[in-house]
Formats: structure tokens, C-alpha cells, sequence
């Protein structure tokens, strides 16, 4: 172990580089205050325990950082690896979960019947907007929320159900 002395000017951050690069624990014992009559023993004293002292490199403190980095860096990579792992599954649950909506007998859903015996099943038609999203047939969630939106279909247009979504936001 080093021991640098400061009397007069503290050990300057060159010095304190090429310490730490040389791997050298070092400590920096602060002198200055202390009077120049002082006697040997009081010099011992303030040497030996009294003196305030600081650490410029620590080689046990700096392996023990470099582990712990070393440590949360693995865990890290764990951490992101198993979050990794459960999207791959959450979308392949979710991809088997449309395709058996998609093959379902849609035409059995009591939403579906309702719209349709209400006359408006061309309302189910047209684009899948939001295929991707739901994990039950298009047109028995686009006949839910018909029901859910208007009790009675007379009049229902495609612009009167947008209307009713910005009204409920």
C-alpha cells in the first residue's frame, strides 16, 4: 500500500490516475493543519490516527465495484432474456387464441343473432378494423358492441356508431 502525505499541496489528479491505473491501493494522509513545531510524537499521533485521511485508490473497493457491475450486468441480461421469453409467449398464446376465434362459428354468438335479427347484419361486414387486436371473431365483437352502444338498431349507421364513440371518448 502507498501513502502519500499532504502537507502543503494535495495529490494531484495525474498522480492519482497513474496510482489507480497501476492498480495501487493508495491513501492521502492530510498534514497541513498540523503545526510545524509539532514534536515526533505528535507527528506519530496525527500519522498514526488522528490525521484526516482519504483514499485515492482502493484496489479491494474497486474489485469489489468491478464484481458487483460484473453481477448487475448478468442480471441485467437475465432480467431482459426473461422478458424476452414472456412476449414470445404472450403472442403466441395470443396468435392461438385468434386463429381459434377466427375458425369459431361466429354465427352462433347471441350478439351476432341479435344484430342480424334486428335486420343490421351488414354492420358486421367490411374490413376486420382491429383484427389484429381482439382474440374473438371480428363480427362477434363488432355485433357487442353494437348491442352495447344501441339498444335498438333502427337508424344505426356507421357515422351514428363513430358518433357514439367520440361522445363516450
Amino acid at each position: 500500500m502507498q501513502v502519500e502525505v499532504y502537507v502543503t499541496h494535495r495529490c494531484g489528479p495525474e498522480k492519482r490516475a497513474r496510482i489507480a491505473g497501476a492498480g495501487v491501493s493508495a491513501v492521502e494522509i492530510d498534514l497541513s493543519a498540523l503545526s510545524r513545531d509539532t514534536t515526533i510524537a505528535g507527528l506519530d499521533e496525527a500519522i498514526l490516527t488522528s490525521a484526516p485521511r482519504e483514499w485515492i485508490y482502493n484496489r479491494k473497493a474497486a474489485q469489489a465495484r468491478n464484481e458487483l457491475a460484473r453481477i448487475a450486468k448478468r442480471q441485467a441480461a437475465a432480467a431482459e432474456e426473461r422478458r424476452l421469453s414472456q412476449i414470445e409467449k404472450l403472442k403466441a398464446d395470443y396468435a392461438s387464441a385468434r386463429r381459434k376465434a377466427l375458425t369459431s362459428n361466429w354465427k352462433e354468438s347471441p350478439q351476432v343473432q341479435a344484430v342480424t335479427a334486428a335486420g343490421d347484419g351488414a354492420l358486421l361486414d367490411g374490413p376486420p378494423v382491429g383484427e389484429g387486436y381482439f382474440t374473438i371473431h371480428p363480427k362477434v365483437w363488432k355485433a357487442a358492441l353494437l348491442g352495447d352502444m344501441v339498444p335498438h338498431y333502427l337508424g344505426v349507421t356507421p357515422f351514428s356508431v363513430i358518433g357514439e364513440f367520440r361522445k363516450r371518448g
